[in-house]
């Protein structure tokens, strides 16, 4: 997907209307906010306030960024307390952020844009273990 970013400089400075992805994160937060109080899930609740946050308003390129950053974060030691509900919660916002970066990539795109980022981010994925 990098190399597809890369070229579309124009596209990378434009914005990307993350309106799925955030209905996900607050249908997250309020399921988990049922359970206030319980270390891992505060964890939890503060990490998607603050990616709902950092996704306003921002390029494809540093959605990207945000949703790969949470995905590692999980994965250091220090996390293991949080890890197995975490990973089931990104496992959720997977799809929501694959649609709103499609639905941008769609509308912003050249033509053949969208079939070679789902190409790309399908084997990223497959690679990752995600999704």
């Amino acid at each position: 997907m990098g190399i597809l970013i890369d070229k579309k400089t124009k596209v990378l400075g434009e914005t990307v209307k993350m309106e799925k992805t955030t209905e996900a994160i607050n249908n997250k937060i309020a399921e988990l906010s049922e359970n206030k109080g319980n270390p891992d899930f505060d964890v939890i609740i503060k990490d998607l306030e603050t990616l709902r946050e950092n996704i306003q308003g921002k390029s494809l390129q540093a959605i990207e960024n945000e949703r790969v950053n949470l995905g590692e974060k999980y994965k250091r030691p220090d996390m293991a307390g949080s890890r197995s509900q975490a990973q089931k919660v990104i496992s959720n916002l997977y799809k929501p952020f694959v649609d709103d970066m499609g639905d941008f990539i769609q509308k912003n795109g050249e033509s053949g844009d969208f079939n070679k980022w789902k190409m790309a981010n399908t084997k990223l994925s497959e690679l990752l273990g995600e999704g």
